[in-house]
């Protein structure tokens, strides 16, 4: 286990490191806060590498790709889900991820495509985060993981 870890970027390659899978990958925005949340779960809270896990692989093949989704949201500690652009297939994950977790482990973002555009009723009454742009996220993201990690019976 790493006492401490920092960010490493490859910026020649526009790539950034995963401690967790072990290799360089392209930096997008949500790669970045990804990463970056990670140090803030081993730097901070005292998380090991090996308690957590990045990007399931959900290719389908010969398997059931939706026992293996909902096998991954019902384990997982903590759901970020974002109702952005009006998937069907979000809302049936959100809709899971409710029935498996507590109201205050779950994190929606939300960015409007207009102004009129709105989160569906039935996922309104949930606490959710607006966006203006995906850029938002990271500084977006932090509070709402920390509260979480801070709120009482938290498991660490």
């Amino acid at each position: 286990m790493l006492s401490e870890i920092s960010i490493k970027h490859d910026e020649s390659k526009g790539n950034v490191w995963s401690y967790v899978r072990s290799k360089w990958l392209v930096e997008t925005p949500e790669e970045t806060v990804r990463q970056e949340y990670l140090l803030v779960l081993v730097n901070e809270y005292g998380f090991a590498l090996e308690q957590i896990g990045e990007e399931m692989d959900l290719t389908g093949g010969s398997f059931p790709i939706h026992d293996h989704m909902y096998e991954a949201i019902a384990f997982s500690d903590i759901i970020i889900c974002d109702l952005t652009g009006h998937r069907p297939n979000v809302y049936v994950e959100a809709g899971y991820a409710l029935k498996h977790h507590e109201r205050k482990r779950l994190i929606f973002f939300f960015e409007p495509e207009s102004s009129d555009d709105k989160v569906p009723f039935d996922l309104n009454t949930f606490k959710y985060v607006e966006l203006t742009q995906a850029a938002e996220i990271p500084n977006k993201l932090m509070p709402e993981l920390k509260s979480i990690l801070q709120s009482p019976g938290a498991v660490l």
